[in-house]
């Protein structure tokens, strides 16, 4: 992932009032803020599962998709090849995620879809 897209990601995580989960190739991050939490491995079911998940943002591969419609997860899909374009099309027509285009990457961007994702009652 390129250094301007981390930083983009890592400044909408600091700002929100919620713990962060990071499948991360790496276990340390150059200025990591305090909310986040990295992990290399993360148990997707036991995750999805935990009562206080609020959101799940995903590529929106089918086993992604399926184990957040299990749980009753809202996603964030950001599609990038293959059947996660349906799959996110799905997950909005069904009412339980929004589509996020990666190439529209900005601060303002992903922090609307986020609280947009997180104050809707659905």
């Amino acid at each position: 992932m390129p250094e301007d897209q981390r930083k983009i990601l890592m400044n909408v995580f600091s700002k929100l009032n919620a713990q962060v989960l990071v499948k991360w190739a790496n276990e340390t991050m150059p200025n990591l803020p305090k909310n986040v939490k990295l992990s290399k491995w993360l148990p997707q079911q036991d995750v999805l599962g935990h009562p206080k998940i609020k959101l799940f943002i995903t590529h929106c591969g089918g086993g992604g998709l399926e184990e957040s419609v299990f749980h009753g997860v809202p996603i964030i899909g950001m599609p990038f090849w293959g059947d996660q374009f349906l799959n996110v099309e799905t997950a909005k027509r069904l009412g339980f995620g929004l589509e996020f285009d990666w190439n529209e990457l900005t601060e303002e961007n992903l922090a609307s879809v986020i609280n947009e994702a997180l104050s809707n009652p659905k």
